[in-house]
């Protein structure tokens, strides 16, 4: 206890900016978005050798995963099946390596900087370069990082991801904490130049705040479409036992599922009978709905269904290679006369331990261990599926669940040419956690990035609409059967600047990084000859 009481003593700061990066994030706001890392950065400088550096890194990352991640024990325990003896130690382990990266910025600054004596500024600036850099290539469960905060609070800055992405909105939060880390550490040595640093981040700060205002899009909209989103808040249970129910060829809890989805759909026309397109979530219906399977008794029931609405359908729903044991997490699209206007989108980002075992293809026998998990095959990757309203055809980026969370597959979806993005989603493995407000608002970054308008529609929440401008037209909460219906404008096509060549910012880091290291050798060999 002692020896706990010392570390707290000697690594506070540390424990300090753990807490404060986890309170900038979804849905715990920003308010400390621009000096989270500052704590931090401040006892690195202090630290006399890597291990120490690295412990305190280690610090942080464990501490704001541990907050920000508290759904990995609820995923484990409700929907792993595992007792919560073994929940926690699972993410307490999921926290012990997630975030690595932070203490690894340190330690190569540490050892760039040893027997150098850099000035402290340039110390902050390397690490939050290389905070940056490391951010995007280290492994993740999806990646993470500060930039999504200005899209959760409304902090205007977030219209620049159209340039930079929010991975680049990112690198230059991490630098507005460099300046900041400045003042903290000249404070008790110049109150002027500590002031100078303050208001120069906060000049910076301001300055992306105005030009994200001033680069927000004025478009036109040549067509819109009324969407609805039935949110059907069907129990996790209920959907594992409906998927197992299909595989032994059985039916009642995909009937009676389907008879939910018809009510609620039912119940939400008579109350918007404008409606143009009807969007259901991940796997709302545990069946085939490809072509070859359209003839069987329930797909009848769906297609009548839609013919009596004269709506088009977008559902998610399984995909089966007809002949084959292949089955793929889908997502199909009807017209209002019940009939596919394309093949069906197969998910091909998928979720371990959820979608894949790991390791499940080399060795089946995993599976008899883990018989929870499931087995889907895996789709060819970002694609364009027509969908038909009316007199009008319309390309969408189809997605599903976590594909969202990778830039580039929105990136490369929106690139092929679609007029708008829809994202299905299950996020009932998590319950009333922090996840679903994170997942929400890292899908709406894409919309972003790319100027696309964005439908997401869900099992149990946040379902939600956002245009290409960045505003929420609805939201649904968490929990509930919910529906909603708004008009969605849908704008001419273009490619960002993002989609061209934003994402490749991190070159500019890169360059960025290493001249600066190159200035710093070369003042030093200068300074010594003198």
């Amino acid at each position: 206890m002692t020896y706990f009481f010392q570390a707290l003593k000697k690594y506070h700061l540390a424990f300090l900016s753990g807490f404060l990066i986890a309170f900038s994030y979804p849905p715990l706001g920003s308010w400390a978005l621009t000096f989270c890392f500052v704590p931090l950065w401040i006892l690195g400088t202090r630290l006399t050798s890597w291990k120490q550096v690295f412990f305190a890194g280690w610090i942080t990352q464990f501490t704001l995963s541990l907050i920000g991640f508290h759904w990995i024990a609820y995923t484990a325990h409700a929907f792993g099946n595992l007792p919560w003896a073994l929940a926690v130690p699972a993410l307490l382990l999921f926290a012990t390596f997630v975030h690595l990266h932070i203490p690894l910025a340190l330690v190569i600054t540490y050892f760039l900087n040893k027997n150098r004596s850099w000035p402290v500024p340039m110390v902050f600036l390397f690490y939050a370069l290389l905070t940056n850099l490391l951010e995007r290539v280290w492994p993740m469960i999806f990646p993470w990082h500060v930039g999504y905060s200005l899209l959760f609070s409304r902090l205007e800055a977030f219209q620049l991801a159209e340039w930079i992405g929010f991975s680049g909105l990112s690198g230059l939060i991490l630098l507005i904490n460099a300046v900041m880390a400045v003042a903290a550490y000249y404070y008790s040595q110049s109150k002027a130049k500590s002031g100078l640093a303050v208001g120069f981040a906060v000049f910076l700060f301001f300055c992306l705040t105005v030009l994200g205002s001033v680069m927000k899009p004025d478009v036109k909209s040549e067509s819109s479409i009324n969407v609805l989103i039935v949110q059907a808040n069907i129990g996790q249970l209920d959907k594992v036992l409906a998927e197992k129910n299909l595989k032994a060829n059985q039916g009642e809890i995909q009937q009676a599922v389907m008879d939910r989805y018809f009510a609620l759909t039912n119940k939400a026309l008579q109350s918007f009978p404008e409606t143009q397109l009807i969007v259901w979530p991940e796997t709302a219906l545990a069946d085939y709905l490809d072509v070859d399977y359209l003839s069987r008794t329930r797909q009848l029931q769906l297609r009548s269904q839609i013919l009596t609405w004269n709506k088009a359908l977008i559902t998610g729903a399984y995909s089966r290679e007809f002949g084959t044991d292949q089955v793929y997490n889908g997502l199909f699209f009807f017209n209002a006369q019940g009939q596919l206007t394309d093949s069906a989108y197969r998910k091909s980002q998928l979720l371990a331990f959820g979608e894949r075992l790991p390791f499940g293809d080399v060795f089946p026998w995993l599976y008899d261990l883990l018989p929870f998990v499931s087995s889907f095959a895996t789709g060819p990757g970002p694609q364009i599926k027509k969908l038909q309203i009316e007199d009008k055809t319309y390309f969408v980026a189809p997605q599903i669940c976590y594909e969202s969370l990778y830039p580039w597959f929105t990136r490369q979806g929106a690139g092929l040419g679609a007029d708008l993005i829809v994202n299905v989603t299950n996020d009932s493995w998590f319950g009333k956690t922090f996840e679903p407000f994170q997942h929400a608002t890292m899908t709406w970054a894409r919309a972003i990035e790319t100027r696309r308008p964005l439908i997401r529609s869900t099992n149990t929440g946040q379902s939600s609409v956002i245009s290409e401008t960045g505003t929420v037209l609805m939201k649904s909460p968490l929990g509930q059967e919910w529906f909603e219906m708004v008009k969605l404008p849908v704008p001419p096509q273009r490619q960002t600047f993002y989609m061209k060549y934003g994402h490749l910012d991190w070159v500019l880091h890169l360059v960025f990084l290493l001249g600066s290291l190159g200035g710093l050798h070369y003042h030093g060999r200068k300074k010594k000859n003198v």
